[in-house]
């Protein structure tokens, strides 16, 4: 690992639990409201829709397909070890 390289993991390890803190509280608001569910559906949506823009701007597209991946792949072991 180089310098920013690991300057890199400690900020989206600082940034990793407040993000999703705060999408969580906007989908369990979102959840109360009529068609909750749908719309919580469509705000986690756009959430994610939007931090791929913004990774593809920032990392190009290489970068951003590799954390995609990445992240998928924690998604899928998570959900093994939840079953």
């Amino acid at each position: 690992m180089t310098a920013d390289n690991d300057l890199i993991e400690h900020l989206r390890d600082e940034e990793h639990a407040p993000a999703a803190n705060a999408i969580a509280q906007r989908i369990e608001a979102i959840e109360h409201l009529p068609q909750g569910p749908l719309r919580a559906r469509l705000c986690a949506a756009a959430h994610l829709m939007g931090g791929y823009q913004m990774m593809q701007l920032l990392e190009g597209d290489a970068e951003t397909i590799r954390q995609l991946r990445r992240i998928a792949d924690q998604i899928e072991a998570q959900t093994r070890r939840a079953n």
